[in-house]
């Protein structure tokens, strides 16, 4: 296991990782980006791969993977939605990169943010159902404070599908985070037994951003449920919903390859969320 507190001097110049462009959206494309970006997203952060584990005592332990550009403007942790298993090896290796946010983890990097991403922990191989639960936020508020003890710069909560539910319950219970991004976030019962809505939203008390894509047809994150989210955050100062037009799909409803997971605008939906991260920023350290 190679910690990243040892590779974090004399790193190599910043660049930007490649990412496919809107236009060439396609499972391929971003596996393609996956595979080699990895590579490029840890020589940017570290010369090699940078993965640590983050040890809890309910859940186990979980491997995290981090990278990030020379000089970081900030940092996002990545949870991702389904089970939450991303099948981080020790060199870095991902098995399972389809998911929105792992795909496109290096953008992050190239809109100067550092990123750690955590696997399901080993004690819950499955994260189904267990998002909200007070071990898990711990577990994540943990990844915060690795980031912040690494980069010594402020950390925002970025999930997706069932991830939103994790980064709003962790945003909810602690305050560590600078602030919360949640794209198209599991608001409708499913198979999980729990939404955004059984979080404790307003205890939320830090900026927040709700993402949706107009075409998401995945029956437990309707788009049209974003204005109810953001008048539940009565305490996410600012707060505020964007909603992006993207019709391409190349999957199930609820799957990455579709408009759930925003196929075919991906660097556009970051771009604009970065944006409005910095502004928020700004606007909450008057």
């Amino acid at each position: 296991m190679i910690g990243c507190r040892n590779h974090l001097q004399g790193g190599r110049a910043p660049g930007k990782a490649p990412f496919p462009s809107s236009a060439s959206s396609s499972p391929a494309a971003w596996a393609r980006a996956a595979a080699g970006g990895a590579a490029a997203t840890l020589t940017l952060a570290c010369g090699i791969p940078c993965v640590e584990t983050v040890t809890s005592p309910d859940l186990g332990s979980e491997r995290v993977l981090i990278g990030a550009p020379s000089v970081p403007r900030g940092a996002v942790v990545l949870l991702p939605g389904g089970d939450g298993h991303v099948g981080i090896g020790e060199d870095g290796a991902i098995a399972d990169a389809d998911n929105f946010l792992v795909r496109t983890r290096n953008q992050w990097l190239a809109l100067g943010y550092a990123y750690a991403m955590p696997d399901a922990p080993s004690g819950s191989p499955s994260l189904t159902g267990r998002r909200r639960s007070d071990q898990y936020a711990a577990a994540v508020d943990a990844v915060v404070a690795r980031l912040r003890d690494l980069y010594g710069v402020p950390v925002w909560l970025v999930g997706t599908s069932q991830g939103a539910i994790a980064a709003a319950s962790t945003a909810a219970r602690f305050d560590h985070v600078a602030g919360v991004v949640l794209a198209s976030p599991v608001t409708e019962p499913g198979r999980s037994g729990e939404t955004l809505f059984d979080v404790r939203l307003a205890d939320i008390r830090v900026p927040a951003l709700v993402l949706t894509n107009a075409h998401d047809a995945c029956r437990t994150s309707p788009p049209d449920d974003a204005p109810r989210v953001v008048a539940a955050l009565v305490h996410a100062h600012p707060s505020d919903a964007m909603t992006f037009d993207s019709m391409q799909a190349g999957g199930p409803a609820c799957g990455p390859w579709s408009p759930h997971g925003f196929m075919g605008i991906e660097p556009t939906v970051l771009d604009k969320a970065a944006a409005w991260m910095a502004a928020a920023g700004q606007a909450d350290s008057r």
